[in-house]
């Protein structure tokens, strides 16, 4: 598996640079308990495909750690599978 994230963040990697992005900000907040509470990033705008993107902010927020989880697994008419859309230079994950 981790042959196959390090070929995905390569061909990431190749595809932003390939759009001309030179540098991706990303910012880290750290909570008291020096665990990381919330995570931004920030892709600035580019061309893939002929097309333009504009920029990009992405936020992940993290809580309760080391505290118990409960997954309650949904019924089935609320489970779809839909594929990954296809980017050039960038293979499709494993099924």
């Amino acid at each position: 598996m981790d042959s196959q994230r390090n070929e995905l963040a390569e061909k990431s990697y190749q595809m932003l640079t390939k759009a001309g992005v030179t540098e991706l900000n990303q910012t880290i907040w750290i909570g008291p308990e020096r665990l990381p509470a919330r995570v931004e990033s920030v892709t600035p705008p580019m061309t893939v495909m002929g097309r333009q993107v504009p920029e990009t902010t992405t936020t992940i927020t993290y809580s309760d750690w080391g505290e118990p989880v409960k997954i309650t697994v949904p019924p089935p008419e609320k489970v779809r599978e839909s594929a990954m859309p296809k980017v050039p230079g960038i293979s499709q994950p494993p099924k």
